[in-house]
């Protein structure tokens, strides 16, 4: 999904299904080193932060849906404190993790409608214990990190494998979040709601 825009028919019209920019660690495009840099270029043919933001950018405001937003990591704005979406919670010092440059993508595009960014990397369970908030919803867009570590466990009857599911309502919004665990024989076996709208 990398720097693409896949258009996905849904039960209501079409959904527009951005790919964020690939191989991100977080804290920023800055944070993006050289060998990435020359990996994005011979990949996707991307190689400076200017043409990584425009690709994505304009993929989001060529959207004919409501765009879903894919990245590796979430945007900046969102790591207020180390259990945050973004919060960074391997340092004595807690810090927004989030990248820049899809915030920035985002903003632009707010006005094509953007209702879901998912992403993953930054670990539920944090390193000094609790666990981080999973989903959250800034300006129209609700944010779901769906890092749920580890992503499979052993069962009485075979695996149980973890899931996030959103649930879509009237207007192509998001109404609800949810992290389920499915059993390869059992079926559905634990189901958390992690976000529900507030009517």
């Amino acid at each position: 999904m990398a720097y693409r825009r896949v258009d996905v028919p849904s039960a209501t019209g079409v959904f527009s299904v951005v790919g964020a920019r690939p191989l991100s660690w977080g804290g920023g495009i800055q944070a993006t080193t050289k060998k990435s840099w020359a990996l994005l270029k011979e990949l996707y043919g991307v190689s400076t932060p200017e043409e990584s933001t425009g690709v994505i950018t304009d993929a989001l405001l060529g959207a004919v849906g409501p765009a879903i937003v894919v990245a590796h990591q979430g945007p900046a704005g969102l790591g207020e404190d180390a259990g945050a979406i973004c919060g960074r919670d391997w340092t004595p010092q807690a810090a927004d993790f989030g990248d820049d440059d899809l915030l920035d993508c985002i903003t632009s595009a707010r006005a094509v409608g953007v209702p879901l960014c998912c992403f993953g990397h930054m670990h539920a369970p944090l390193r000094h214990g609790g666990r981080r908030r999973m989903v959250c919803e800034r300006e129209g867009t609700v944010y779901v990190n769906a890092a749920e570590v580890p992503r499979h466990r052993t069962a009485v009857e075979g695996v149980d494998f973890h899931y996030t599911i959103v649930d879509f309502g009237p207007g192509d919004r998001v109404d609800r979040v949810a992290g389920v665990w499915l059993n390869e024989r059992a079926g559905l076996v634990d189901e958390e709601e992690l976000w529900k709208r507030e009517e």
